[in-house]
């Protein structure tokens, strides 16, 4: 929990934990390999950055909001009508990581089986992720020897 409390980049360690996780590869490869054949955001964004910067891109996400223990990112998919964003914070005083993350759609959409089966195995990836961060975390933490 120190290591990033005293790091002296943690936004950058927390987006780096949950977009590099093992976890997060599977979502990166169907990103990128759509980006290549409907070109959805520049070919840059689909290397990781060693820094989140407000207003910078990496796949589909635009870092919108960063304080020393949070990112925020969000999300417009261009003919889809579909935009979002997605959260990674880390409070130290509870010791605990969190992911969290919204779409902006009618309330009507989410209506029906299908919708709410949807929502559930999101929730279940949601959780797959954060778990991804912070195994990715650790590996960070004992890597620096902290």
């Amino acid at each position: 929990s120190q290591y990033l409390a005293q790091h002296p980049s943690p936004t950058d360690v927390l987006g780096r934990a949950f977009f590099g996780s093992r976890s997060f590869v599977g979502e990166k490869l169907v990103l990128s390999s759509l980006n290549s054949l409907l070109s959805l955001y520049p070919e840059h964004a689909t290397s990781l950055p060693k820094h989140f910067k407000l207003n910078e891109q990496y796949l589909q996400w635009k870092v919108t909001m960063q304080a020393p223990l949070e990112l925020i990112c969000s999300y417009q998919i261009r003919g889809l009508n579909l935009k979002g964003c997605t959260m990674i914070a880390f409070d130290p005083s509870v010791r605990k990581a969190f992911h969290g993350n919204c779409f902006d759609v009618a309330e009507g959409q989410i209506q029906g089986f299908l919708p709410v089966k949807g929502i559930q195995m999101h929730k279940a990836y949601a959780r797959f992720l954060l778990d991804g961060m912070a195994d990715e975390l650790e590996k960070m933490q004992h890597a620096d020897g902290k």
